[in-house]
């Protein structure tokens, strides 16, 4: 990109347009979503389905989410999960790859003992992240889609159903089949998690069962050796089977599966016999056992490649096995008084005051050596928000035994200050321990590494102002990390012993002119140091058109996705333990990814195509968002996505 500063001109400036807002749902997971104070817009469009379905998890079920519409949004037009978050993540240019963060966000608030391959959890349905419905009717909501070939598909299903009993089923599953555009390049992706919850008759005690099952295939190819170019040395564009890989065999396998009961007795009900609020007192307890099955195999290494390195510690293959199980319990008091229900019909507590002790149990198995071990954790959960408009959210752990001195603190403040703005401010504060793969690797049978690294301290103070009337959405976080831990560009695990500062911006708009759209997302960040290697800017962009047509029957859009960063040295990758990993070889200079897009909707029917990575086709340029591993060249892909209410 020849003219960076034209081109933040050009997103700051759609910053003083009047823009519209579109409503959207919290994203999975319980508190995750942020709070808004407005009216419900279904209430006044007509185009959004109406339908009273309200999401609900076993973790926290006094709090509900609205259930997404079925608008053309971004879950119909981008269907890659990294594309779908709250920001934009990077993989290895294949569906259903490990996926890395390219703007910095604080960690997981994982408790305990953790193995370390977090890659995989953008495709993956836990126990816990399983959406429950309240609803009437029965919920069906599926979504297919297809790339060049059938060997490259995404199916997604979720259902809901309530029976008479007050006893509701819920299903989520998700698989991906990928074939890769590279050689020896394939994911397979399952997902399924299904719960049944049961709330008495008198609302004095309700369970949720659930039971969930994650599987990964992957077939490894190590990256290109090379780009193709032609006898002058210029890099040309060719079928991408025909360009040579560094491996031909190596496979990985990653498999989880879960039961979780989680149950609670209402010592005290939320409504008293008029069915009036007042205060709750409930005991629960959790019960979830959990098995992980991590496997890297390359039997069949070729003699003159050096690309293991040292990590081929037997001519004869690599293997990489670990696995792993953890029981868990524990026990929580809750009090708490619900909110009086708003126009948009969903529930969730006034005030929130719960305690509890949680005791881990793990069974660990790495070739050739077995532990066991255990972990207990004081945990803590506050919710006030004494009237509609100012609401606040605070989350605590402390390891006391095993991971002592572990802890998470996190707080969320919402504002509505009206004319001034809605704002929002976040603080977190996280003590954790190194991952099994950072303090401890065997490798065919061997010890290769065994570290004593210190615990990771990260601190992130955040805050937002979002404008509703004006579509905009301007946010500032500043983050900080002691004793960063990183793979070096020889694969293996290091700490840092300076502190990293990451100072970010983010800003947000939409643009609306009649029948054109234009929404726009830049974000500015700046890591001290040159271990955390991440674009300084990146930008995404949607320009179209949006109108109903064939006598108002038919919502359609048609238009550009641009997504645009600047140059960074790109993340390298090891796959016998699915880590990105730093290199010092291949930066990416200005890269853009345009994609065109056709999408409509006739009642809860969606369909869309795209036209991807339309830039090689001017640029002759290959596309990377891994060192090694180019995005294929342009493609088509379809896809539809339906819902029945019945």
């Amino acid at each position: 990109m020849k003219h960076p500063v034209l081109h933040i001109a050009l997103v700051l400036a759609t910053l003083t347009a009047r823009p519209v807002v579109a409503q959207q749902g919290p994203p999975p997971g319980v508190g995750s979503g942020d709070i808004t104070f407005q009216p419900d817009s279904n209430a006044t469009d007509p185009s959004i389905d109406t339908s009273d379905i309200y999401v609900l998890y076993a973790e926290l079920p006094e709090q509900e989410y609205d259930f997404p519409d079925t608008l053309l949004g971004r879950d119909i037009t981008q269907y890659d999960p990294i594309r779908l978050g709250p920001f934009d993540r990077g993989h290895l240019g294949n569906l259903g790859s490990p996926s890395y963060r390219l703007i910095f966000t604080p960690g997981n608030p994982t408790m305990g003992f953790h193995l370390g391959y977090d890659g995989f959890d953008l495709y993956r349905v836990y126990a816990d992240q399983l959406a429950f419905y309240r609803l009437q009717q029965a919920m069906t909501k599926a979504y297919f889609s297809q790339g060049p070939t059938q060997e490259n598909t995404y199916f997604q299903l979720q259902f809901g159903r309530s029976f008479a009993n007050q006893t509701q089923l819920a299903l989520d599953y998700r698989r991906i089949n990928n074939e890769g555009a590279l050689f020896h390049q394939r994911a397979l992706d399952n997902a399924l998690a299904v719960g049944l919850r049961h709330e008495s008759a008198g609302k004095r005690y309700q369970f949720f069962a659930t039971f969930a099952t994650n599987s990964t295939e992957l077939q490894e190819n190590g990256g290109i050796t090379a780009e193709p170019t032609n006898s002058q040395g210029q890099v040309i564009l060719v079928s991408p089977l025909t360009i040579s890989v560094e491996l031909e065999s190596p496979e990985t396998r990653y498999a989880t599966r879960e039961l979780l009961w989680t149950h609670y007795l209402n010592l005290r009900t939320a409504q008293d016999t008029t069915g009036e609020n007042r205060r709750a007192l409930t005991v629960g307890h959790r019960l979830n056992y959990r098995t992980d099955v991590y496997k890297f195999y390359d039997d069949q290494p070729a003699a003159d490649s050096s690309f293991y390195g040292n990590f081929q510690v037997d001519s004869r293959g690599i293997r990489h096995y670990v696995e792993h199980r953890r029981l868990e319990n524990r026990f929580e008091l809750k009090t708490f008084t619900m909110a009086p229900t708003d126009s948009t019909g969903v529930r969730r507590p006034r005030d929130l005051l719960s305690v509890g002790l949680l005791h881990q149990w793990h069974w660990l198995q790495q070739e050739p050596v077995d532990s066991t071990f255990q972990a207990v954790f004081l945990t803590g959960r506050m919710i006030l928000q004494p009237v509609p408009r100012v609401r606040l959210e605070a989350y605590a752990h402390y390891g006391v035994l095993g991971n002592l001195g572990d802890y998470r603190l996190e707080g969320k403040l919402w504002l509505d200050l009206k004319k001034v703005g809605q704002w929002r401010f976040q603080a977190i504060s996280q003590l954790q321990s190194p991952s099994l793969l950072e303090q401890r690797l065997y490798l065919t049978q061997e010890l290769f590494w065994e570290n004593d690294f210190k615990k990771t301290l990260e601190t992130t103070l955040a805050a937002a102002l979002l404008l509703p009337d004006w579509g905009i959405e301007v946010e500032g976080r500043y983050n900080l990390i002691a004793n960063y831990l990183y793979f070096d560009s020889l694969g293996v695990a290091r700490q840092s012993g300076t502190a990293i500062s990451i100072p970010q911006l983010v800003a947000r708009a939409q643009l609306h002119l009649g029948v054109l759209h234009f929404e726009n997302e830049l974000t500015l960040q700046r890591p001290s140091g040159d271990l955390l290697r991440l674009p300084s800017l990146y930008s995404r962009h949607s320009l179209y058109l949006e109108g109903r047509i064939f006598r108002q029957v038919m919502l359609a859009r048609l238009g550009f996705d641009l997504r645009l960063h600047s140059d960074f040295l790109l993340p390298g990758y090891q796959p016998i333990f699915s880590q990105y990993t730093l290199q010092e070889e291949q930066s990416t200079g200005w890269q853009p990814l345009v994609d065109a897009f056709f999408a409509f909707k006739v009642k809860k029917f969606r369909f869309f195509l795209r036209v991807e990575n339309l830039a090689p086709l001017l640029t002759t340029r290959y596309y990377y968002l891994a060192a090694g591993y180019p995005i294929a060249q342009t493609g088509v892909r379809f896809g539809l996505s339906w819902q029945f209410v019945d």
